[in-house]
């Protein structure tokens, strides 16, 4: 089947899907602010997908954005990608060898123009997922309740990942296409310790966690689990990030100086700044590191509000 796409009426698009006779088998528009399509990918499974760039009405700069239709031309989900001040472009879109997508596109800052490559998963994210649990006995003999608190799943979502519980005592493991069952109840056979393992699992990503647990023992926590939403909010960009890594405040600047740490996802910090309360932003130099993921942390002084962001670093 051939695709055509093209922009229409400035700030629509329109796609046109024909038969190889070039009949018009459908064809749709969507009014959203975009920029015009750049290319069009027909998926294995004849879902297909776009890049262009996207202008919300109420702003001055342009993102890149990644839709997701159906084989009938329905909208399955849409992405946006960018960074404060910066206009953002895709040109073209490819499918990657593991199921996510390739996007070359074009980054224009205040000094000049760059060309982008982001390279997300097959839901368009920039995220992987990380399993964490927290367990806590219960009165009754043997029985454990696990709280989920993985990040980056999803699991509700149209192309969503999904957990694995594996609960070490010969039972089978259960597993959750859902975000509704975070906490989870099991009742061991008989008193002892048991490897329970949690998978979390995105298109080709998996997180993988496990704790001994004490069925007549203390609760605890394993893995990274999510942080309260702090009362300002801190930009960290470019992401993935080659050499520099920016910092910069997008809502009030909290009380006293934020202190930022880069930890590896064992937990070794391997980076430590200060972003002061009257700073505008602060550039740090990653070029030292080697490529990875790493958790980018920031906690306001004096054991106040904290938050933190996965950061892709790429040479």
């Amino acid at each position: 089947m051939a695709i055509a796409a093209s922009g229409y009426n400035g700030d629509t698009q329109r796609i046109i899907k024909f038969s190889p006779s070039g009949t018009i088998l459908w064809q749709v528009t969507y009014p959203e602010y975009g920029c015009g399509i750049s290319n069009v990918v027909e998926m294995p499974n004849s879902n297909l997908v776009f890049t262009n760039c996207y202008y919300p009405p109420d702003d001055f700069r342009t993102d890149m954005a990644i839709f997701k239709l159906s084989a009938n031309g329905n909208l399955r989900w849409w992405r946006r990608y960018g960074v404060p001040a910066h206009n953002d472009y895709g040109y073209d879109i490819i499918l990657a060898q593991d199921g996510g997508f390739i996007v070359t596109g074009r980054q224009d800052t205040t000094d000049g123009a760059s060309v982008w490559l982001v390279h997300t998963n097959c839901m368009g994210l920039l995220t992987q997922p990380a399993a964490a649990f927290s367990y806590e006995p219960q009165p009754t003999p043997n029985l454990m309740k696990f709280t989920n608190q993985s990040l980056y799943v999803y699991a509700d979502s149209i192309d969503g990942g999904y957990y694995v519980w594996d609960w070490g005592d010969g039972t089978p493991p259960n597993t959750f296409t859902t975000e509704s069952f975070t906490e989870v109840y099991h009742y061991f056979p008989a008193p002892g310790a048991y490897p329970v393992t949690l998978t979390a699992i995105v298109c080709t990503d998996t997180s993988v966690v496990q704790a001994l647990i004490d069925t007549q023992g203390a609760g605890g926590t394993v893995g990274i689990a999510p942080q309260n939403s702090p009362p300002f909010e801190v930009a960290v960009y470019p992401n993935p990030a080659q050499n520099i890594l920016t910092l910069q405040w997008v809502s009030k600047s909290p009380l006293g100086d934020l202190g930022v740490s880069l930890l590896t996802l064992t937990g070794q910090t391997v980076l430590e700044t200060t972003l002061a309360a009257g700073e505008v932003g602060k550039t740090i130099s990653v070029a030292h590191l080697p490529a990875g993921i790493y958790l980018c942390r920031w906690q306001q002084s004096a054991g106040g509000t904290s938050g933190y962001v996965k950061v892709v670093v790429v040479h």
